[in-house]
């Protein structure tokens, strides 16, 4: 038996919110890795309601995945986590009224 075949024969155990519990074939899978904290999780699709769904997923897990013939993908954080806050001055009454003379120029603004 070759590895496409062994990839089509393994099954996963999942759970669905709206289903329960489901059954999904291993090469359905996708391992999901996150290389700012190295934290995995795995993406599939209800094959009853085709609901997508992420969980997270412990090491064994995904040992178990890739054996069966998951796929992988990798994802980076938001850059805007790593903005650091206070660069800017403090919102003052001045900020505000400049704001709402702003709002009412747009020509949405009710007269």
């Amino acid at each position: 038996m070759n590895a496409a075949d062994w990839a089509l024969m393994t099954i996963v155990q999942a759970t669905c919110p709206t289903c329960g519990d489901v059954e999904v074939s291993a090469c359905d899978v996708t391992v999901r890795c996150c290389h700012e904290t190295m934290a995995f999780a795995y993406r599939f699709c209800c094959p009853n309601c085709a609901m997508s769904m992420v969980k997270d997923a412990e090491d064994g897990v995904v040992a178990r995945l890739l054996d069966g013939g998951a796929r992988t993908e990798s994802w980076h954080l938001p850059l805007e986590l790593y903005e650091r806050a206070g660069r800017a001055a403090p919102i003052n009454n001045d900020d505000l009224l400049d704001f709402r003379d702003a709002m009412a120029r747009l020509p949405t603004a009710k007269c």
